[in-house]
């Protein structure tokens, strides 16, 4: 969770010291990866890694060990990292690196209050809900309320991105940044859903199937493909490409509240 949170603190530390986007990266760069090596110290002890841990022999037992783990949430958690960077690069390569940069800084400054809550939520839930698995037991009403409130916490994190992110710019950044505003725009049809419908997956994690974790990351890759790469490829700009992939996200996660909305009546009716 703090390493999370740090991520997104980052982002914003850099946006407010720096002035254009190259500045922007460079000290993005160099505060992630003084959060990287800090989070590597603080988490293992690096005196006890010994070179056996790297030989194909420990690696395979490894693998042989954890291979449900490894080939379906493990999977699907690197196949979301690709999901989150592949845009940028297909960006950068069909328009501008000055176009790049403003889909990442607009991505991450308007997703972090979505990640900071999206995140608290998740945490909390998953928390509650491996503890009803345990007991087998499940509180329909308690999902029902959930759902309802990142509802809501999703609609005022899309308006205040709607209304503040164009002031914060134009009060605060030079006209470089101001450029980025359509951007901020253009992925309000993503941000709504990420808070309202992404932190209910955790019932199909802790009582449903895995493999469904890896087919919707596969499914949001298929999205990218289409919007940053098919789009641009038939001669459509970026705004077209942007909001395709928005809206096309946007109806994905509808997909998924359907599927996960099904999962909690059916847990309701077993328990029942």
């Amino acid at each position: 969770m703090f390493q999370r949170i740090m991520v997104s603190v980052v982002v914003i530390i850099s946006l407010l010291i720096t002035s254009h986007p190259q500045a922007f990266y460079i000290w993005w760069t160099a505060l992630m990866l003084v959060l990287i090596v800090s989070c590597i110290f603080r988490a293992f002890r690096v005196r006890t890694v010994k070179m056996q841990h790297f030989s194909l022999a420990s690696n395979l037992a490894f693998f042989r060990e954890h291979r449900h783990h490894l080939m379906k949430v493990g999977s699907a958690e690197v196949l979301a990292m690709v999901n989150n960077n592949l845009p940028i690069m297909l960006i950068n390569f069909w328009f501008s690196a000055l176009i790049a940069g403003y889909f990442s800084v607009v991505m991450r400054f308007c997703l972090s209050p979505v990640m900071i809550i999206g995140n608290a939520v998740r945490n909390s839930i998953f928390s509650k809900w491996s503890m009803d698995f345990r007991n087998h037991t499940f509180n329909y009403p308690e999902y029902k309320k959930i759902r309802l409130l990142l509802f809501v916490l999703g609609i005022v994190c899309t308006l205040g991105v709607l209304i503040f992110y164009p002031i914060v710019m134009r009060l605060g950044f030079s006209q470089e940044w101001i450029a980025s505003i359509p951007s901020s725009r253009y992925i309000l049809p993503y941000l709504f859903p990420a808070l309202a419908i992404s932190p209910l997956t955790v019932i199909e994690l802790i009582f449903g199937s895995h493999r469904y974790f890896l087919r919707i990351q596969i499914e949001q890759l298929a999205i990218i493909l289409l919007a940053f790469l098919a789009v641009p490829w038939f001669g459509h700009s970026y705004p077209m490409a942007l909001v395709t992939f928005s809206v096309l996200t946007l109806v994905r996660y509808l997909f998924i509240l359907l599927k996960m909305n099904k999962r909690a009546a059916q847990l309701s009716q077993q328990v029942g």
